[in-house]
């Protein structure tokens, strides 16, 4: 997504951008579980921390919403403008169905 940075600046100037990224846990001994082949969890913060810093709009999608630390919340003040939370219960866009092909609810 950085290297793409002065893509998303050109696409801004022509309309409203929001970057999105799903961001499950600040737990790394969480995350191989749920989303093994994802960038690492710092790799995204720095990312999103790029993104917004440049005046791209931000936004952190946590989901699903997986056990986090404390600091969780701290890490993403002043990179995000927006938080979304999904469940596993809301879906995953697929009435819940690729939650099931990974497994996830047996890991929950």
């Amino acid at each position: 997504m950085v290297r793409d940075l002065d893509i998303l600046l050109e696409l801004q100037q022509r309309c409203e951008l929001l970057v999105s990224m799903t961001i499950e846990t600040d737990r790394e001994d969480v995350k191989p579980l749920f989303a093994p082949l994802a960038l690492g969890i710092n790799q995204r913060l720095k990312a999103l921390r790029n993104v917004h810093a440049a005046g791209i709009n931000t936004q952190a999608s946590i989901s699903p919403l997986l056990p986090f630390t404390p600091d969780f919340p701290k890490r993403l003040q002043r990179i995000v403008d927006r938080i979304y939370i999904d469940s596993l219960n809301i879906g995953d866009g697929l009435k819940g169905k690729r939650s099931v092909q990974l497994g996830m609810p047996l890991l929950f």
